[in-house]
């Protein structure tokens, strides 16, 4: 299977327009609990179970927990079905409860853009970078890269790299067992999705979101067209790849998922290669 390390786009591409998105954050409330379906999955709590049970050293056992709460989310990319990792996660706790609030609920919503977009996962093989794990007492930082190669089932020919960001996680030792805290970390999402953002109300608004916006997006490019028709000529330079979008490089397909009033999201990585996006795609 053939590993590409530069940055390429694993499941879709991530495309953003945003104006006047609706921003809220924790201060102005705790995050929203989202009520979409959720699934147990017993082997792998038996699994996280026995690794409290069984490890040689505190680090082993943290590691167990945070190995199994990002494998548990691309298991859940790859079988389309949103397993839930709340048993790793001090919820009695008000940033632990949040922090898994949110990160249920942005993984239900990502799964609704992969799924519409025929984007979830073929298969995938989990390869973190640990940059750090110290424990004091009950109390455990980690910083890991949850890296894994992943191939989509729409491009099955192609494995790229995912989860390249850190995370900077706290987990404390509840009972002989490590359980998440909190979770920290930047990547092209969160600005847009900030802690506060009510989920079930995004995912359930997706599908006329899109719909929304690929008829703007249709009436603008004819609008281009009219403009300037040079721009669409099919040169060496600039032919459009079939069956993909004109306004991004060759062979890239369109994928993507609106999120806010006005902010257009395709859950995933940032398009890192070559690229002609037209400054007309912009909300301004």
């Amino acid at each position: 299977m053939q590993r590409l390390n530069h940055s390429l786009l694993f499941a879709v591409i991530f495309v953003i327009v945003v104006c006047h998105f609706p921003r809220c954050s924790l201060a102005e409330g705790r995050q929203p609990m989202p009520t979409g379906p959720v699934l147990a999955h017993p082997e792998w709590q038996d699994r996280w179970l026995k690794s409290q049970e069984q490890a040689s050293t505190d680090e082993e056992a943290v590691k167990a927990t945070v190995d199994a709460y990002y494998q548990l989310k691309y298991e859940s990319a790859r079988n389309d079905t949103l397993y839930d990792f709340g048993f790793l996660f001090f919820t009695e706790d008000e940033a632990g409860r949040d922090t898994y609030a949110y990160e249920r609920g942005r993984l239900q919503y990502e799964l609704a853009c992969w799924r519409m977009w025929n984007t979830l996962l073929k298969s995938y093989e989990y390869a973190p970078i640990y940059e750090q794990v110290d424990v004091q007492g009950d109390l455990a930082t980690v910083v890991v890269r949850p890296r894994a190669y992943v191939v989509s089932r729409a491009s099955p020919e192609r494995t790229d790299e995912f989860g390249k960001e850190p995370h900077r996680l706290v987990l404390v030792r509840r009972d002989n067992r490590w359980l998440i805290q909190r979770e920290q970390y930047s990547d092209e999402q969160t600005p847009i999705l900030p802690y506060g953002t009510d989920f079930d109300k995004l995912t359930r608004e997706l599908p006329e979101r899109v719909k929304k916006f690929l008829e703007e997006d249709k009436a603008k490019e004819g609008e281009l067209r009219e403009l300037a028709p040079e721009r669409f000529e099919r040169t060496p330079g600039n032919a459009p790849a079939e069956g993909s979008s004109r306004f991004f490089g060759r062979g890239l397909k369109l994928a993507i998922a609106v999120c806010g009033s006005a902010a257009l999201v395709g859950a995933g990585v940032l398009l890192r290669r070559r690229r002609r996006i037209r400054s007309c795609h912009f909300a301004h």
